[in-house]
C-alpha cells in the first residue's frame, strides 16, 4: 500500500508539473513581453495592447463564491434532512436522484437558465438583458450542490452511532443532536464541503458562459454581468492561435491552477484534522 501510495502521488505530481508546464510554455511570449503584474489589470483592451485580466478574476470569484454559498445552504439542509430520515427505500432512492442530478450534463443546467431563469430575472429583479452574476451563481449552485450533499451525507452517515444515543439517553431531540453534535464532529468536513463546491464552481464554463454576460467591466454588483476565465478561455480559443490575446488564455489558466491548488492545500490540510 505504501508503494502504491508512492506510486500514485509521483504520477499525480508529474501530471501537474506537465500541466504547469504547458502553461508557462504557451504563457511565455505573452509573460516576457507584460511582466505578471500588468497582466492582472483592470483594462482588456488588445488592440491598445492591455490584457489585464482583473475583470474575469474577479467575475471567476463572484460567480463561484455566490454559487457555492447559495449550494451550500441547499446542501446542508439536505444532508441533515437526509440523516434524520429512517432508512428504507425512500431513503435510498433520494440518494440514487442526488447521484442522477450529480451526472446531468451543466449545459441541460445552461439551456433552463437561458429559457426560464434569466427572462424571470429580467422582468422582476435585473435591470437590463438579465444575463448577470447572480443568474450564473443561482443555475451553478444546482450543478455544484451534488458534489456537496453527497460528501455530507457520506460523512455524517460515518459518525459513531453511540453519538445519537447518548443524546438520546440525555433527554436530547433531534435537532439538539445535530446542532449540538453532528454539526461540531463534522466542522472539518463541512470546510471540505464548502472547498469541494468552490473549486467545481471555479472549473465551470458552460454556466458562466451561457448565463453571466460576458462582460468585459469589473462587475460591482451580483446584478452585474461578468466574464470568468473559463469563459474568457473558451470565447478566445474559438479565434486565432497566435495573437497575444490568444496567450492570454494560457495565463488565464495558470491562474486558475494557482486557485485549484490553494484549495487543494485547503482539502489536505481539513482532512488531516481528526474529526471524521
Amino acid at each position: 500500500m505504501r508503494f502504491l501510495s508512492l506510486l500514485a502521488t509521483t504520477v499525480a505530481s508529474a501530471g501537474l508539473g506537465g500541466v504547469l508546464f504547458f502553461l508557462l510554455g504557451f504563457a511565455a511570449p505573452l509573460l516576457m513581453g507584460h511582466p505578471f503584474g500588468t497582466l492582472l489589470g483592470a483594462t482588456w483592451h488588445p488592440e491598445a495592447g492591455q490584457y489585464g485580466l482583473l475583470p474575469m478574476v474577479i467575475g471567476t470569484l463572484s460567480v463561484a463564491l455566490l454559487a457555492t454559498l447559495i449550494g451550500f445552504v441547499g446542501a446542508l439542509a439536505a444532508a441533515l434532512q437526509f440523516d434524520a430520515m429512517r432508512s428504507g427505500w425512500l431513503k435510498r432512492l433520494l440518494y440514487r436522484w442526488i447521484l442522477v442530478l450529480g451526472a446531468v450534463p451543466t449545459v441541460v443546467y445552461g439551456l433552463v437558465g437561458v429559457v426560464i431563469l434569466v427572462p424571470w430575472l429580467r422582468q422582476y429583479v435585473v435591470e437590463g438583458a438579465g444575463w448577470s452574476i447572480l443568474a450564473a451563481g443561482m443555475m451553478l449552485s444546482l450543478v455544484i450542490w451534488p458534489t456537496m450533499v453527497l460528501f455530507l451525507i457520506d460523512s455524517f452517515h460515518a459518525t459513531p452511532p453511540e453519538f445519537a444515543s447518548i443524546t438520546s439517553a440525555l433527554g436530547g431531540e433531534r435537532i439538539q443532536y445535530q446542532l449540538g453534535v453532528l454539526l461540531p464532529f463534522h466542522r472539518r468536513n463541512i470546510g471540505v464541503a464548502l472547498s469541494l463546491g468552490l473549486a467545481r464552481a471555479m472549473g465551470d464554463t458552460m454556466i458562466a458562459l451561457m448565463l453571466a454576460g460576458n462582460s468585459l467591466a469589473i462587475p460591482h454588483s451580483i446584478t452585474d454581468s461578468a466574464r470568468t476565465l473559463t469563459a474568457h478561455i473558451a470565447l478566445l480559443f474559438a479565434g486565432d492561435f497566435d495573437s497575444p490575446a490568444f496567450r492570454s488564455i494560457f495565463v488565464s489558466g495558470l491562474i486558475l491552477l494557482g486557485l485549484t491548488v490553494v484549495l487543494q492545500g485547503v482539502i489536505v490540510y481539513l482532512r488531516r484534522g481528526r474529526a471524521w
